[in-house]
Protein backbone atom coordinates (compact mmCIF):
# COMPACT_ATOMS: atom_id res chain seq x y z
CA UNK A 1 0.00 0.00 0.00
CA UNK A 2 1.00 3.07 -1.03
CA UNK A 3 1.10 4.66 3.23
CA UNK A 4 3.63 1.82 3.88
CA UNK A 5 6.02 3.55 1.98
CA UNK A 6 6.26 6.80 4.13
CA UNK A 7 10.25 6.42 5.29
CA UNK A 8 11.91 9.07 7.45
CA UNK A 9 14.90 10.54 5.64
CA UNK A 10 17.62 11.27 8.44
CA UNK A 11 21.09 11.86 8.88
CA UNK A 12 24.20 9.18 7.25
CA UNK A 13 25.37 9.19 10.33
CA UNK A 14 22.42 6.44 11.81
CA UNK A 15 23.35 4.36 8.74
CA UNK A 16 27.09 4.54 8.48
CA UNK A 17 29.36 1.42 9.96
CA UNK A 18 30.94 2.53 12.72
CA UNK A 19 34.65 3.61 12.15
CA UNK A 20 37.41 1.99 13.92
CA UNK A 21 40.55 2.55 15.87
CA UNK A 22 43.72 0.35 16.52
CA UNK A 23 44.31 -0.12 20.20
CA UNK A 24 46.75 -1.96 22.30
CA UNK A 25 45.39 -4.65 24.26
CA UNK A 26 46.39 -7.25 26.54
CA UNK A 27 45.07 -10.14 28.96
CA UNK A 28 44.72 -10.41 32.24
CA UNK A 29 46.22 -12.93 34.19
CA UNK A 30 43.95 -13.04 37.08
CA UNK A 31 40.38 -11.50 37.35
CA UNK A 32 41.34 -10.74 41.08
CA UNK A 33 43.53 -8.24 39.90
CA UNK A 34 40.98 -6.21 37.78
CA UNK A 35 39.63 -3.68 39.89
CA UNK A 36 43.17 -2.20 41.00
CA UNK A 37 44.25 -2.61 37.42
CA UNK A 38 41.45 -0.70 35.64
CA UNK A 39 42.10 2.39 38.41
CA UNK A 40 45.43 2.34 37.83
CA UNK A 41 45.23 2.33 34.09
CA UNK A 42 42.70 5.62 34.54
CA UNK A 43 45.59 7.48 35.88
CA UNK A 44 48.25 6.39 34.01
CA UNK A 45 46.34 6.43 30.56
CA UNK A 46 43.15 7.71 30.65
CA UNK A 47 40.90 7.46 27.28
CA UNK A 48 39.53 10.58 27.03
CA UNK A 49 38.37 9.88 23.62
CA UNK A 50 37.09 6.27 23.66
CA UNK A 51 34.62 7.35 26.66
CA UNK A 52 32.36 5.25 25.40
CA UNK A 53 34.17 1.75 25.17
CA UNK A 54 33.72 -0.57 28.45
CA UNK A 55 37.87 -1.12 29.50
CA UNK A 56 37.69 -4.61 30.00
CA UNK A 57 36.43 -7.18 28.15
CA UNK A 58 35.37 -10.88 29.10
CA UNK A 59 35.06 -13.73 26.62
CA UNK A 60 34.91 -17.43 26.50
CA UNK A 61 38.16 -19.59 25.81
CA UNK A 62 38.13 -22.85 23.79
CA UNK A 63 38.37 -24.47 27.46
CA UNK A 64 35.09 -22.51 28.74
CA UNK A 65 36.87 -20.49 31.00
CA UNK A 66 36.88 -16.82 31.47
CA UNK A 67 39.25 -14.39 29.70
CA UNK A 68 39.56 -11.15 30.72
CA UNK A 69 41.50 -8.34 28.24
CA UNK A 70 42.01 -4.49 28.55
CA UNK A 71 42.79 -1.62 26.32
CA UNK A 72 45.95 -0.23 27.36
CA UNK A 73 46.14 2.76 25.00
CA UNK A 74 45.53 3.89 21.73
CA UNK A 75 48.49 2.66 18.96
CA UNK A 76 48.69 6.55 18.58
CA UNK A 77 50.35 7.08 22.06
CA UNK A 78 53.46 5.50 20.66
CA UNK A 79 55.18 2.33 21.95
CA UNK A 80 57.04 4.20 24.73
CA UNK A 81 54.09 4.93 26.60
CA UNK A 82 52.76 1.05 26.17
CA UNK A 83 55.69 0.24 27.37
CA UNK A 84 55.72 1.87 30.57
CA UNK A 85 52.27 0.62 30.80
CA UNK A 86 53.54 -3.06 30.79
CA UNK A 87 56.44 -2.56 33.07
CA UNK A 88 53.77 -0.97 35.80
CA UNK A 89 50.93 -3.27 35.56
CA UNK A 90 52.62 -6.51 36.04
CA UNK A 91 49.41 -8.35 35.57
CA UNK A 92 49.27 -8.59 32.24
CA UNK A 93 50.23 -10.63 29.30
CA UNK A 94 50.04 -11.35 25.36
CA UNK A 95 49.75 -7.80 24.80
CA UNK A 96 48.30 -7.00 20.84
CA UNK A 97 46.92 -4.55 18.63
CA UNK A 98 42.89 -5.00 17.92
CA UNK A 99 40.78 -2.26 16.28
CA UNK A 100 37.61 -1.08 18.28
CA UNK A 101 35.10 1.48 17.59
CA UNK A 102 35.99 5.02 16.98
CA UNK A 103 32.82 6.29 17.95
CA UNK A 104 29.68 5.77 20.00
CA UNK A 105 26.91 3.47 18.32
CA UNK A 106 23.71 5.71 17.54
CA UNK A 107 21.93 2.82 16.54
CA UNK A 108 20.94 -0.59 17.55
CA UNK A 109 22.64 -2.08 14.21
CA UNK A 110 25.68 -0.38 14.88
CA UNK A 111 25.90 -1.18 18.33
CA UNK A 112 25.53 -5.12 17.46
CA UNK A 113 27.77 -4.96 14.64
CA UNK A 114 30.68 -2.37 17.29
CA UNK A 115 30.05 -5.25 19.98
CA UNK A 116 31.77 -7.72 18.02
CA UNK A 117 34.48 -5.63 18.24
CA UNK A 118 34.66 -4.36 21.45
CA UNK A 119 32.21 -4.13 24.38
CA UNK A 120 30.55 -0.63 23.65
CA UNK A 121 28.14 1.46 25.73
CA UNK A 122 24.92 2.31 23.87
CA UNK A 123 21.90 4.55 24.97
CA UNK A 124 19.17 4.03 22.27
CA UNK A 125 16.68 6.77 21.24
CA UNK A 126 13.63 5.36 21.02
CA UNK A 127 12.46 8.20 18.76
CA UNK A 128 15.64 7.33 16.22
CA UNK A 129 14.54 3.43 16.34
CA UNK A 130 10.74 4.06 15.31
CA UNK A 131 11.61 5.80 12.38
CA UNK A 132 14.23 3.75 11.16
CA UNK A 133 11.97 0.77 11.49
CA UNK A 134 8.71 2.94 10.24
CA UNK A 135 6.90 2.62 13.22
CA UNK A 136 6.82 6.42 14.44
CA UNK A 137 3.41 6.81 13.51
CA UNK A 138 0.07 5.74 14.08
CA UNK A 139 -2.38 3.88 11.65
CA UNK A 140 -4.71 7.34 12.37
CA UNK A 141 -1.59 9.18 11.62
CA UNK A 142 -0.69 7.42 8.45
CA UNK A 143 -3.93 8.14 6.84
CA UNK A 144 -3.77 11.56 7.72
CA UNK A 145 -0.80 11.96 5.90
CA UNK A 146 -1.52 10.27 2.78
CA UNK A 147 -5.14 12.29 2.60
CA UNK A 148 -2.75 15.55 3.22
CA UNK A 149 -0.62 14.44 0.54
CA UNK A 150 -3.52 13.52 -1.84
CA UNK A 151 -4.03 17.21 -1.33
CA UNK A 152 -0.88 18.03 -2.65
CA UNK A 153 -1.40 15.50 -5.84
CA UNK A 154 -4.48 17.52 -6.84
CA UNK A 155 -3.26 20.48 -6.38
CA UNK A 156 -0.48 19.46 -8.61
CA UNK A 157 -3.14 17.95 -11.40
CA UNK A 158 -5.54 21.02 -11.24
CA UNK A 159 -2.19 23.35 -11.73
CA UNK A 160 -0.36 21.45 -14.89
CA UNK A 161 -2.73 22.66 -17.24
CA UNK A 162 -1.31 26.45 -16.38
CA UNK A 163 2.21 25.22 -15.85
CA UNK A 164 4.79 22.58 -17.50
CA UNK A 165 6.08 21.75 -13.55
CA UNK A 166 3.75 19.03 -12.52
CA UNK A 167 4.39 19.97 -8.66
CA UNK A 168 1.39 20.72 -5.87
CA UNK A 169 2.52 21.75 -2.20
CA UNK A 170 0.26 22.57 0.78
CA UNK A 171 1.33 24.02 4.39
CA UNK A 172 -1.01 22.27 7.24
CA UNK A 173 -2.00 23.20 10.91
CA UNK A 174 -1.05 19.46 12.48
CA UNK A 175 -2.82 20.70 15.75
CA UNK A 176 -6.69 20.65 13.88
CA UNK A 177 -5.40 19.06 10.71
CA UNK A 178 -6.41 22.17 8.49
CA UNK A 179 -4.91 23.30 5.38
CA UNK A 180 -3.36 26.97 5.43
CA UNK A 181 -2.04 27.42 2.13
CA UNK A 182 -1.50 25.79 -1.34
CA UNK A 183 0.18 26.62 -4.69
CA UNK A 184 1.00 24.80 -7.40
CA UNK A 185 4.35 25.72 -9.08
CA UNK A 186 5.29 28.86 -10.59
CA UNK A 187 8.47 28.81 -11.62
CA UNK A 188 7.24 29.20 -15.74
CA UNK A 189 6.45 33.01 -14.77
CA UNK A 190 9.36 33.82 -11.90
CA UNK A 191 12.57 30.78 -11.44
CA UNK A 192 11.93 32.16 -7.44
CA UNK A 193 8.16 31.21 -7.94
CA UNK A 194 8.51 27.16 -6.74
CA UNK A 195 4.89 25.84 -4.64
CA UNK A 196 7.03 25.22 -1.79
CA UNK A 197 8.29 29.47 -1.66
CA UNK A 198 4.36 30.47 -2.48
CA UNK A 199 3.13 28.06 -0.15
CA UNK A 200 5.77 29.73 2.45
CA UNK A 201 5.10 33.12 0.93
CA UNK A 202 1.28 33.13 1.52
CA UNK A 203 1.48 31.64 4.86
CA UNK A 204 3.65 34.75 5.57
CA UNK A 205 0.90 37.00 4.86
CA UNK A 206 -1.30 35.53 7.19
CA UNK A 207 0.93 37.35 9.52
CA UNK A 208 1.11 40.41 7.93
CA UNK A 209 4.81 39.92 5.65
CA UNK A 210 5.04 38.11 2.78
CA UNK A 211 5.44 39.91 -0.95
CA UNK A 212 1.68 39.65 -1.11
CA UNK A 213 2.16 38.73 -4.18
CA UNK A 214 -0.61 37.80 -7.02
CA UNK A 215 -0.31 35.08 -8.56
CA UNK A 216 -1.31 35.50 -11.90
CA UNK A 217 -3.98 32.58 -13.65
CA UNK A 218 -2.44 30.09 -11.07
CA UNK A 219 -3.52 27.49 -8.82
CA UNK A 220 -2.46 28.48 -5.45
CA UNK A 221 -4.55 30.49 -2.36
CA UNK A 222 -4.69 31.41 1.10
CA UNK A 223 -7.10 29.64 2.89
CA UNK A 224 -8.89 32.73 5.01
CA UNK A 225 -9.69 30.99 7.88
CA UNK A 226 -6.41 32.25 9.37
CA UNK A 227 -6.67 36.22 9.57
CA UNK A 228 -3.97 38.57 9.86
CA UNK A 229 -3.91 39.89 13.34
CA UNK A 230 -0.80 41.59 15.32
CA UNK A 231 -1.85 38.62 17.76
CA UNK A 232 -1.02 35.34 15.42
CA UNK A 233 2.07 37.44 14.25
CA UNK A 234 2.97 37.73 17.92
CA UNK A 235 2.29 34.07 18.75
CA UNK A 236 4.00 32.40 15.69
CA UNK A 237 7.02 33.06 13.60
CA UNK A 238 6.00 31.78 9.87
CA UNK A 239 5.47 27.68 9.70
CA UNK A 240 6.71 26.83 12.98
CA UNK A 241 4.89 23.98 14.03
CA UNK A 242 3.57 23.47 10.73
CA UNK A 243 3.77 20.69 8.00
CA UNK A 244 4.93 21.08 4.52
CA UNK A 245 3.76 18.05 2.09
CA UNK A 246 5.10 18.30 -1.11
CA UNK A 247 4.30 16.02 -4.73
CA UNK A 248 8.32 16.34 -4.94
CA UNK A 249 11.72 16.82 -2.92
CA UNK A 250 11.59 20.29 -2.38
CA UNK A 251 15.20 21.97 -4.02
CA UNK A 252 18.33 23.85 -2.13
CA UNK A 253 16.50 26.89 -2.50
CA UNK A 254 13.19 25.98 -0.76
CA UNK A 255 14.44 23.66 1.36
CA UNK A 256 17.13 26.91 3.17
CA UNK A 257 13.58 28.89 3.00
CA UNK A 258 11.99 25.76 5.07
CA UNK A 259 14.64 26.23 7.79
CA UNK A 260 14.41 30.02 7.88
CA UNK A 261 10.54 29.63 8.08
CA UNK A 262 11.13 27.35 10.83
CA UNK A 263 8.86 24.36 8.87
CA UNK A 264 8.30 21.67 11.76
CA UNK A 265 7.64 18.09 9.31
CA UNK A 266 8.37 18.09 5.35
CA UNK A 267 6.44 15.30 3.55
CA UNK A 268 7.22 14.90 0.13
CA UNK A 269 6.31 12.06 -2.38
CA UNK A 270 9.35 10.89 -4.79
CA UNK A 271 12.98 12.20 -4.79
CA UNK A 272 14.63 14.52 -7.07
CA UNK A 273 17.71 14.98 -8.99
CA UNK A 274 17.85 18.05 -7.81
CA UNK A 275 16.45 17.55 -4.24
CA UNK A 276 17.86 18.87 -0.87
CA UNK A 277 16.18 16.38 1.30
CA UNK A 278 17.57 13.17 0.86
CA UNK A 279 18.80 13.03 -2.76
CA UNK A 280 21.36 15.22 -3.19
CA UNK A 281 21.95 16.63 0.31
CA UNK A 282 20.24 16.30 3.20
CA UNK A 283 19.67 20.05 4.53
CA UNK A 284 17.77 19.39 7.60
CA UNK A 285 20.17 16.99 9.03
CA UNK A 286 23.40 20.16 9.13
CA UNK A 287 24.58 20.42 12.49
CA UNK A 288 25.49 24.17 11.46
CA UNK A 289 21.91 25.10 11.41
CA UNK A 290 19.87 27.03 13.66
CA UNK A 291 16.78 24.95 12.72
CA UNK A 292 16.46 21.14 12.12
CA UNK A 293 13.22 19.58 10.89
CA UNK A 294 12.16 16.11 10.41
CA UNK A 295 11.19 14.80 6.92
CA UNK A 296 9.76 11.92 5.47
CA UNK A 297 9.27 10.63 1.41
CA UNK A 298 7.58 8.09 -0.64
CA UNK A 299 3.94 9.19 0.63
CA UNK A 300 1.51 8.44 -2.31
CA UNK A 301 4.63 8.61 -4.48
CA UNK A 302 3.27 6.18 -7.15
CA UNK A 303 -0.08 7.86 -7.72
CA UNK A 304 1.92 11.42 -8.24
CA UNK A 305 4.40 9.63 -10.80
CA UNK A 306 1.79 8.42 -12.56
CA UNK A 307 -0.08 11.65 -12.97
CA UNK A 308 3.71 13.32 -14.03
CA UNK A 309 3.47 10.60 -17.01
CA UNK A 310 0.32 11.02 -17.92
CA UNK A 311 0.60 14.82 -18.61
CA UNK A 312 4.03 15.33 -19.09
CA UNK A 313 4.78 13.71 -22.35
Amino acid sequence: MEEDRITAVLADCYFESIPTVPVHVAEVKDCKNISDLLRNLEQLCPLDELKHLKRIKCFKKEDGTDKFEVILCPTSKGDTILHDLLRRCDCLLNSRVTEVPAKLPLTRHQFNEASKLWSTKFHEDKKISKLIDGTIFQKHEINQIVCNMKKAVNIAKNGIQLSEICIGACIVNPKCNKVIAFSSDYRHQHPLHHAVMVCIDKVAHTQGSGTCQTYKDGFSELIPELPTTSHSKECQYLCTGLDLYCTREPCVMCSMALVHSRIGRVFYGTSDLCGALGKQYKIHTKEGLNHHFEVFKGALENEYMTLVEKYMF
